[in-house]
């Protein structure tokens, strides 16, 4: 019964969400050119895969989201644990990461371009700069509210601090990070339409764009619909390991 209801209730929210679009299209409400209606994008969206043009631009954008995640929540975690764990360091280093944090991800654009030329460079930069604040943030989170007892009762068996750290700290503290890192998978397939504007010549986020300057609505929507399937792909593999980890 709950598995019924699983795949119900998502089929009522995405009808529903398909019958209003097609009755404000219908309607005259918008305009075609504006809003295609949802068969006109259901075919567009079969020719994209029936003709492979799609994987192509999603491997690029899947290289890009992956490279930049990973280096993202390494920075995060390690910057995160420092921080965390040694009050002189965050003294030092956090103002710092507050003051970048509220910068909206845009506004770095022509420093990516200046420093790294175009190409996936400058885009996977800007993944990592999305993906490292909710990874940084959780991970000192998770920290520096590890439980006293756990640190008292460590210390007493004699722990060092190689092992506190590894075998206690890190341990309590990867729930926050695994969460941390899920905002930040997220904050990535975001990051990548932005980041695909910089002289790629495929992705996602390069379709979308090339299909907005034509007016082709319906390849903008595609794009859209594929980041949100490849996004929801992705969180459902990153929250099927982090269940491994936790359980181990």
């Amino acid at each position: 019964m709950r598995r019924l209801q699983a795949l119900l209730y998502p089929l009522l929210s995405f009808g529903a969400v398909i019958l209003i679009w097609q009755v404000v299209v219908s309607s005259g409400l918008l305009a075609e050119l504006v809003m295609p209606l949802p068969l006109t994008v259901a075919k567009t969206f079969y020719r994209f895969f029936a003709s492979g043009e799609v994987f192509t631009h999603l491997w690029a954008s899947l290289a890009r989201v992956m490279s930049g995640f990973a280096i993202g929540t390494l920075c995060g975690v390690v910057l995160g644990v420092l921080v965390g764990h040694f009050d002189r360091f965050a003294r030092l280093v956090d103002p710092l990461i507050q003051a970048l944090r509220p910068i909206p991800i845009a506004a770095w654009l022509p420093l990516a371009i200046i420093w790294f030329g175009i190409g996936n460079k400058p885009g996977i930069f800007l993944i990592v700069i999305g993906v490292f604040f909710p990874v940084f943030l959780n991970t000192v989170h998770g920290v520096k509210f590890t439980s006293p007892l756990l640190i008292r009762a460590a210390l007493t068996l004699g722990a060092n601090a190689w092992t506190m750290m590894f075998h206690v700290i890190l341990p309590a503290a990867l729930p926050n990070i695994l969460t941390g890192a899920r905002i930040g998978l997220g904050l990535a397939w975001v990051c990548v339409v932005i980041s695909e504007l910089l002289g790629v010549t495929a992705g996602l986020g390069f379709l979308i764009w090339d299909a907005q300057a034509f007016l082709q609505t319906d390849r903008v929507i595609v794009g859209m619909i594929v980041i949100g399937i490849a996004g929801t792909l992705t969180d459902r593999l990153l929250l099927f390991v982090s269940s491994k980890l936790l359980k181990g």
